[in-house]
């Protein structure tokens, strides 16, 4: 790759980019490869972040499910990822919620996935 700028627009010239190089744009980090350790990274802080906060349980789910997940799809969106990747990232998140919600170990996964009831008369 030539690393020599060809590219000019009103006067200035563009700059290539390397493989490992990214742009942050909107806050997210942009590049030509996928940045899977930055997800993995950036997932660890966020759920540390949210243990940490003097929060609710029911708190401590809407940022997972408002915030947090939502700011990971963009990545997950547009990057090459692998079954075994993203299932590291869903038993992340459960061992976290089963620690904000105490729950037990013998509760099997699919509550995790079960149905919310919002009224009495359901």
């Amino acid at each position: 790759m030539n690393p020599e700028p060809f590219l000019n627009c009103k006067g200035t010239k563009i700059t290539s980019t390397t493989v490992t190089s990214f742009q942050k744009y909107l806050g997210i980090k942009v590049g030509v490869m996928s940045n899977s350790g930055f997800i993995s990274d950036n997932l660890e802080k966020k759920l540390h972040n949210v243990t940490k906060a003097p929060l609710s349980p029911q708190q401590r789910l809407y940022a997972l499910n408002i915030h947090l997940i939502p700011s990971l799809l963009h990545h997950l969106t547009f990057m090459s990822t692998t079954k075994k990747f993203l299932k590291s990232i869903d038993l992340r998140i459960r061992a976290a919620v089963r620690g904000w919600l105490k729950i037990p170990k013998g509760v099997p996964n699919s509550f995790f996935y079960t149905k919310v009831i919002t009224s009495a008369s359901a």
